[in-house]
């Protein structure tokens, strides 16, 4: 209960911060006033920004649609769709990736229109079963901790790259990178980590994904990026590791064996073996 009371105070109530939410309601105010759009295309749900944008547009009649930023695997009843029976969507329309999409709309609860335009994937979403682990070129994505998995710890972060860096190392990789997700300069601070644990890692902070994931082997990150989709959807082997405790539902993530501790991710390396991922790839962006 205190720290319930603690968030709504710091989080809800605080004065300051009701000052910068209006503060960016009269902005957003000014620039439908001067662009006047004849829609609004947005491809995030927990941004107030976006959701500012999003409920002026419908005061407005300004038809709205929104589509993924990456897959959703938390099933809350996110309001933006009018899954809270108690307020309408403000997304008229939600262009969807595949059936992965769609499933998680329908758990919900949206209450939005939704038509499939399938995704921009590149490649031909085969890889070879063998995996070239030792002397091969490793990339690990950031195991970022999604805004809405309310139980994902922070420290996991950290700690799965020090786990995974030292089991690469271990299996005797040629190289290594870590590619960061971008909007976070976070290289300096894995830098020091990297350091203080004497792990020998390549750090790329900004920019896409996809020239790591053409210079890599295989892939290693979490379950919840896009950048797997697009790994899988260029043929190259995608781990994807999820640690407990989380919001985040893994068997959400269709198709392809999800390794939920480092001792199950080192024997699949060490195999240097992979199945097939082509159902992943169908299952979320539509590809079949």
């Amino acid at each position: 209960e205190l720290a319930v009371r603690e968030y709504i105070k710091n989080e809800v109530i605080d004065k300051n911060r009701l000052q910068r939410l209006a503060e960016k309601v009269k902005s957003a105010e000014s620039v439908l006033d001067d662009y006047r759009p004849d829609a609004i295309f947005v491809d995030g749900i927990l941004n107030f920004d976006i959701n500012i944008f999003l409920e002026l547009a419908k005061t407005r009649d300004i038809p709205t649609a929104s589509t993924w930023h990456s897959p959703i695997l938390v099933k809350c009843k996110y309001p933006v769709f009018g899954a809270d029976p108690r307020a309408a969507s403000v997304v008229d329309l939600c262009l969807t990736w595949g059936k992965g999409h769609e499933d998680w709309l329908r758990d919900t609860g949206a209450r939005c229109k939704w038509s499939r335009t399938g995704w921009l994937a590149k490649g031909n979403h085969q890889h070879s079963p063998r995996v070239r682990v030792r002397g091969g070129r490793a990339l690990m994505l950031q195991f970022v901790v999604s805004g809405d998995d309310f139980a994902g710890r922070f420290a996991n972060e950290f700690a799965c790259f020090v786990h995974v860096a030292r089991m690469l190392r271990d299996l005797e990789c040629e190289s290594i990178r870590l590619k960061l997700h971008p909007g976070r300069l976070m290289a300096p601070y894995y830098e020091r980590i990297a350091q203080f644990f004497k792990i020998e890692c390549d750090f790329f902070n900004d920019g896409p994904a996809d020239e790591h994931i053409e210079w890599s082997d295989f892939v290693i990150g979490p379950i919840h990026t896009a950048a797997m989709l697009e790994a899988m959807a260029q043929g190259k082997p995608y781990f994807p590791l999820h640690l407990s405790p989380s919001t985040v539902d893994p068997r959400s993530v269709k198709g392809c064996r999800i390794y939920r501790d480092f001792d199950s991710l080192r024997q699949a390396l060490r195999a240097e073996f992979l199945q097939d991922q082509s159902a992943t790839i169908n299952y979320y962006t539509g590809a079949d």
